[in-house]
C-alpha cells in the first residue's frame, strides 16, 4: 500500500524533529585539529585548545608530522608516563575519524598537587594529533573518562587553517605579505613565510622568512641612530 504524500510528508517531519543535530568540530584559532569538546568549554585564546575555568580544566591539541606516531607511540608507556606523575588507569585502542589512536587516563601529581589527566594520540588525516585533558582531580566526578573519550572520537583534521587565523594568534600586525604565503605562526610571535609551493625550509629550494621576537628591552635612541647609519652604509655598498 502506498502512502498518501501529504502523510509521508508528515512522517518526514516528525522524523527530522526527533533525530539529534550533529554537532560539528570546533577548531581553535590557528589549528587544523578540532574536535567537539565537551560542554562547559571553549576554544582557549591562550593556547591551541580549549578550557572550562568552572572546572579549572583544560584541553590541549599538539600537532605533529604524521611520520612523528611510531616514535611517540614507542615512548607512551605506562612506565614512561609514571616517570612523569601519571599513573595510568586506563588505556584503550582508540577509533576516530580517519585514523585510529590510544587512549590513557589516571592520576596525577605535579608540584604537590593531585590532578586527573587523559591522553590521546592518534594518526589523522595525514597528521599525529596528541590531545590531553588536564583538571583537578575533583573534576573528574563530572569530566569522566567515558565523557572524554566519546570527546576524542570526535576528532578531525582540516584541510588548511585560512590565512586571517594565522595572523590573528600573533602579537603584532603583518601588513602587506608581498606574495608570501605563512607556513606557520604561533601565539610566541614566531612565523615562517614563504614564496613557493613547499612547506619545508630547506636551503636554497625556494625563498623562506623567519620573522621572531626575541627578549629584551627597546634599543636606546642612540643605538637606533647607530643602527640606522650601519644600514645607510650597507644600502650605498650595494648601489656601487
Amino acid at each position: 500500500m502506498r502512502l498518501p504524500r501529504s502523510l509521508f510528508g508528515a512522517f518526514a517531519v516528525a522524523a527530522l524533529a526527533i533525530t539529534p543535530a550533529l554537532a560539528a568540530p570546533v577548531y581553535p584559532a590557528n589549528s587544523r585539529v578540532g574536535l567537539e569538546p565537551p560542554a562547559g568549554f571553549t576554544a582557549s585564546t591562550k593556547f591551541p585548545g580549549f578550557e572550562n575555568p568552572q572546572a579549572n580544566a583544560a584541553i590541549i591539541i599538539v600537532e605533529l608530522p604524521a611520520e612523528a606516531y611510531a616514535e611517540i607511540e614507542k615512548g607512551f608507556t605506562d612506565e614512561a608516563l609514571k616517570a612523569r606523575g601519571m599513573t595510568v588507569q586506563a588505556r584503550e585502542p582508540l577509533t576516530v575519524s580517519g585514523g585510529q589512536g590510544i587512549f590513557v587516563a589516571g592520576p596525577q601529581e605535579s608540584g604537590g598537587q593531585k590532578r586527573y589527566e587523559a591522553v590521546m594520540i592518534a594518526n589523522v588525516s595525514g597528521i599525529t594529533t596528541i590531545v590531553s585533558v588536564q583538571m583537578l582531580e575533583a573534576s573528574h566526578a563530572t569530566l569522566t573518562d567515558a565523557m572524554l573519550r566519546d570527546a576524542f572520537k570526535t576528532v578531525a583534521v582540516r584541510k588548511e587553517v585560512p590565512e586571517a587565523e594565522k595572523l590573528s594568534v600573533l602579537p603584532y600586525k603583518l601588513g602587506n605579505l608581498a606574495g608570501f604565503r605563512i607556513v606557520r605562526s604561533g601565539r610566541d610571535g614566531a612565523v615562517i613565510l614563504t614564496d613557493g609551493p613547499g612547506d619545508a625550509v630547506e636551503a636554497v629550494a625556494q625563498p623562506f622568512m623567519i620573522i621572531g621576537i626575541a627578549p629584551g628591552q627597546a634599543p636606546k635612541p642612540e643605538e637606533r641612530d647607530a643602527f640606522a647609519r650601519s644600514m645607510a652604509r650597507s644600502r650605498n655598498r650595494f648601489r656601487r
